[in-house]
């Protein structure tokens, strides 16, 4: 079983805000769906949480040959120049993906 929670903006987060969650079988298939609040959710159970979306920045760069921890520790440095406020409270991965769209050239 799996508990997904689907989190309102952080800066709107409170122990009153409602949040949908459902909840997952082995299979991923939904069992039970609602929404409650923070104490009311399902407990004992593994958990994922979906970000709101202004929370979440995607980036688009280059990423030197590293890898495991060194990667990790180089992660901040290489964003740090786009992310507003301290990048000491973001949270920072990696994601390797192939690209299926066009990139626009870069006019600035």
């Amino acid at each position: 079983m799996r508990l997904r929670i689907w989190l309102p903006s952080l800066a709107e987060l409170r122990a009153e805000s409602m949040l949908g969650f459902e909840v997952l079988d082995a299979q991923r298939h939904v069992r039970n769906r609602g929404e409650t609040v923070i104490a009311g959710l399902p407990h004992g159970i593994d958990c994922e949480l979906v970000l709101h979306a202004t929370d979440v920045v995607l980036l688009d760069v280059r990423l030197p040959k590293l890898s495991g921890a060194r990667l990790a520790g180089a992660l901040p440095a290489l964003v740090e120049e786009r992310v507003v406020g301290d990048i000491e409270a973001s949270h920072v991965v990696a994601s390797f993906w192939r690209s299926t769209f066009t990139r626009l050239p870069n006019t600035s």
